[in-house]
């Protein structure tokens, strides 16, 4: 078995490969009775910016089982530039809880001091690639962590584009050799809404790059497809996850779920999510490197 070079880099980073949850306090004594069913917490970084202390169950979890962080606000595809504010509490709350990677979502959510409270998805054209990809120069400055990139579900297009989807992500992971995100559901979903083959997508992007899956559930709507976090995963999103870690073996597979809470499916989404994971080319490599541990 050849490694390739991003696989490499990934195994000296001592990182292993495994399947995790994002965390929410509705079923917090469930994850706590369920400790084996997953390998690790996704936890949304702006929940530490709320207030200075977080709870005492929350504050045990974090010392059990390791974690990642994904942000909601960096906006790297704001015309203005970074929130130093923001970018500073997130490395304070990366050095405290120390995460193995962390991530945010290709879009923007900021335009001027106005905070649109949705992720937009960006016109790609070669101005915003190369503010982009000075902002994530940035960040990576900052950290020797690895910072990864999410795609995000968009019901529109701006328009103008210079750049396909995986043209414009492929760049940007080039000039920064940053890690991506690779969201399975909001690949499908913009697949249906948009009317393009996500394999297509699959086989453009340079999937070297992932360090994390997130798959998650949906619905239609009066002819929509929405992402909601709430509903079990389609088989299509179980497909495209098979395709793709027979393909790369990803760090991470994390199960986003903010909604509608059956721990029943849960349980069996995660057990389902580690099986696919454990079949995939480097699996073995990687766990054999490291394995999960707190880091505080």
């Amino acid at each position: 078995m050849i490694l390739n070079d991003i696989m490499i880099r990934k195994m000296s980073d001592k990182l292993p490969s495994g399947v995790g949850i994002n965390f929410r306090h509705e079923i917090m004594n469930d994850l706590l009775l369920n400790l084996n069913s997953f390998d690790f917490i996704e936890i949304i970084t702006d929940l530490f910016f709320v207030t200075n202390t977080i709870p005492d169950a929350m504050a045990n979890l974090l010392k059990i089982k390791p974690c990642v962080f994904h942000s909601l606000k960096t906006s790297l595809g704001s015309a203005e530039a970074l929130d130093e504010s923001y970018i500073e509490n997130t490395i304070n709350c990366i050095n405290k809880w120390k995460p193995y990677w962390f991530s945010d979502h290709l879009s923007y959510i900021k335009i001027s001091d106005i905070d649109a409270n949705q992720l937009l998805p960006i016109r790609r054209n070669k101005k915003n690639l190369d503010l982009i990809v000075e902002k994530i120069k940035y960040i990576k400055r900052k950290t020797n962590l690895p910072f990864l990139i999410e795609n995000i579900t968009y019901y529109f297009n701006m328009g103008d584009d210079e750049f396909t989807e995986s043209e414009f992500i492929n760049n940007i992971l080039n000039e920064t050799s940053c890690g991506l995100l690779l969201d399975l559901n909001n690949l499908y979903l913009n697949s249906k809404n948009h009317n393009f083959d996500p394999y297509q997508f699959l086989s453009e992007i340079d999937l070297s790059y992932v360090y994390e899956i997130h798959i998650a559930g949906g619905f239609l709507r009066d002819g929509l497809y929405i992402d909601s976090h709430a509903h079990s995963i389609s088989q299509p999103v179980w497909e495209l996850l098979e395709f793709t870690c027979s393909e790369i073996t990803p760090n991470g597979i994390v199960l986003e779920r903010d909604a509608n809470f059956d721990m029943k499916d849960i349980l069996f989404t995660l057990e389902k999510a580690k099986n696919i994971l454990s079949s995939s080319p480097y699996y073995l490599d990687l766990n054999n490197n490291a394995s999960w541990e707190c880091r505080i």
